[in-house]
């Protein structure tokens, strides 16, 4: 059976209440005397020879001048069909509001009215604009001004790290610059503006060591889909250039300060570093210079090093009973190739006591040094660590982990202590192919 219509009852009501009150208005009629027609007034009792209305003056010999009977209005009906009509005028009129808020009208809002739609309150309201500008743009319903016009719009918003970020934006942005419709200003203005940079330093450093930075980067909006793959730039130490950034991934590590005398560095009791990076955010599909891996930009970040003559005090802990090296660092993976690549993972097990090694593999008392390894007091961690051993042979080898305090300070917390004895792990290496280097 077919379902009823649910304005089909408040239609039948509307004209049943316009019909009653057209009855209450017309009225009952109580006698039959003769009446004019225009003006209401009762002719009963009057001669044949009266040719006009006694109150209107109208002519009585027209073609229906009168009528017969003299009605009387009925204000109940009236009242009733009042009634009537104002409660069904309100359900029709719930009944019509809910059905236009059903209606999606943004296909026919102007590009400003869309505009105004994005800086609303109520995400929804939002989300229907953005999605209409960025319908539009797909269907090239946008001329080269309104993309200009929506492009500066978004920029805006983007800026203000305060206001509600739409991932579509992204999406328009992308499009926008897939078709060449952004300026490349605007471009790299969007690309800049995507990112925050972090810089973490060491507090202090010692002239002539490693200089702990690491350097991270975050989409600038809650719920953006920035995230950069690798960064390259240069060091600055009080605008002198000590050091280039080579492309590496993220965080990037460790970063060497020059010798003392190879700069005024060592004139300086405090170095205030400048970093300018080139960021290739891995996001940004849509290149304007296909030969690069991403939209480069600048961006730069001020760290501070205190300078010290003599590294921190650092404690070396030997006591077999604070640490089992045999529980709490093993080596859940050793492989080799015919070429002589060497690849060792490391696990820790929340040791008690950080481990700061060089990573050794020893052979009928032959040494070569891997890596270097650095293993938190308290964490678990999985460290990879490959190299190149010439003329390497898995029969009878060894993997020791050797302290090295020069290690324990290339980290930006400062340690307090390292295990200060050898690790040594008898294991088994696989051979494999080529290691693939990433």
């Amino acid at each position: 059976m077919r379902p009823i219509d649910p304005l089909l009852i408040p239609g039948f009501a509307l004209l049943g209440g316009v019909l009653l009150l057209w009855l209450g208005r017309r009225g009952r009629r109580v006698n039959h005397h003769p009446v004019c027609r225009k003006c209401g007034y009762d002719l009963f009792g009057l001669t044949a020879a009266t040719a006009a209305c006694p109150e209107c003056g109208r002519s009585l010999t027209r073609k229906r001048a009168t009528r017969s009977g003299q009605r009387v209005r009925q204000p109940r009906l009236i009242g009733f069909a009042v009634i009537l009509l104002i409660v069904d005028s309100a359900w029709l009129g719930r009944s019509g509001w809910v059905a236009a808020s059903r209606h999606d009208f943004s296909p026919y809002k102007p590009v400003w009215w869309l505009l105004r739609d994005t800086d609303s309150e109520m995400a929804e309201t939002r989300v229907t604009a953005l999605n209409e500008l960025l319908s539009r743009l797909r269907d090239h319903k946008l001329h080269a001004k309104q993309i200009r016009a929506v492009a500066e719009h978004g920029l805006s918003i983007q800026a203000d790290v305060k206001r509600p970020w739409d991932t579509r934006w992204e999406q328009w942005m992308e499009l926008a610059e897939r078709r060449r419709s952004l300026s490349e200003a605007q471009w790299r203005r969007y690309a800049a503006q995507s990112m925050r940079v972090v810089i973490r330093a060491r507090p202090s450093v010692v002239r002539g060591e490693p200089a702990p930075l690491e350097i991270y980067c975050f989409s600038a909006h809650r719920g953006g889909t920035f995230e950069a793959y690798w960064l390259s730039g240069s060091l600055y130490v009080e605008d002198v250039a000590v050091s280039d950034l080579a492309p590496s991934r993220l965080p990037v590590g460790v970063l060497v300060l020059p010798e003392p005398k190879a700069s005024r560095i060592a004139n300086w009791q405090t170095a205030r570093a400048k970093v300018k990076i080139t960021a290739y955010p891995a996001n940004y599909r849509l290149l304007r210079h296909t030969e690069l891996p991403g939209v480069s930009f600048d961006a730069t970040a001020i760290v501070t090093w205190v300078l010290t003559e003599a590294p921190p005090p650092l404690g070396v802990i030997t006591d077999a009973g604070r640490q089992s090296e045999e529980s709490c660092v093993v080596v859940t993976r050793a492989t080799w190739s015919r070429i002589g690549e060497v690849a060792v993972t490391l696990e820790s097990r929340e040791p008690p006591v950080s481990v700061a090694a060089d990573v050794v593999i020893r052979r009928n008392g032959r040494e070569w040094v891997l890596g270097s390894v650095l293993l938190l007091a308290g964490e678990q961690q999985e460290e990879d660590i490959r190299g190149i051993v010439p003329g390497f042979d898995p029969a009878a080898t060894e993997v020791v982990l050797r302290p090295d305090p020069a290690v324990a300070r290339q980290v930006i917390e400062p340690i307090s202590a390292i295990w200060g004895k050898e690790i040594r792990f008898p294991v088994r290496f696989h051979e494999t192919g080529p290691l693939r280097h990433e």
